[in-house]
C-alpha cells in the first residue's frame, strides 16, 4: 500500500523504532491523520518523524517518481536541452520540471 509517497520500502531506510513505527501506522490507516491518532501522538510529532525519514533515504538515493518515470510525482516534464561534443554525441541534458498547475489548484 502506498500513501502520500510513503511505501513499505521505505522502511529499510528508517534509523529508529519510532520511524518504522510511524510509517506503518500510516500505511496502515491510511493517512498521517489517522495514524497519529491510532499512535496516540500528535501529528506534528508523527510528521517530524516522516519527514526525517524521507529526507535519509533521500540521502541514501531512495527516490521513487525521480528514477522511475524520470518525472517526480506533481510535477510536469517541460523543456530539456541537450548539449552534444563535436562527435554529436550527448554530453549533458537539462530537464525542465515545473509543478502540475492543475494539481495544485485541485489540492
Amino acid at each position: 500500500m502506498q500513501s502520500h509517497g510513503l511505501t513499505e520500502e521505505l522502511a529499510n531506510y528508517a534509523t529508529t523504532d519510532k520511524q518504522r513505527e510511524c510509517l506503518a501506522a500510516v500505511l496502515e490507516h491510511g493517512s498521517q491523520r489517522a495514524a497519529a491518532k491510532a499512535l496516540g501522538i500528535a501529528q506534528s510529532g508523527l510528521n517530524d518523524h516522516l519527514k526525517r525519514l524521507k529526507a535519509h533515504a533521500a540521502r541514501k538515493g531512495y527516490a521513487p517518481g525521480h528514477f522511475a518515470s524520470g518525472v517526480p510525482e506533481g510535477y510536469l516534464q517541460g523543456k530539456v536541452t541537450v548539449q552534444r561534443n563535436a562527435h554529436g554525441e550527448v554530453e549533458r541534458t537539462w530537464e525542465r520540471m515545473s509543478p502540475d498547475q492543475m494539481q495544485t489548484i485541485a489540492a
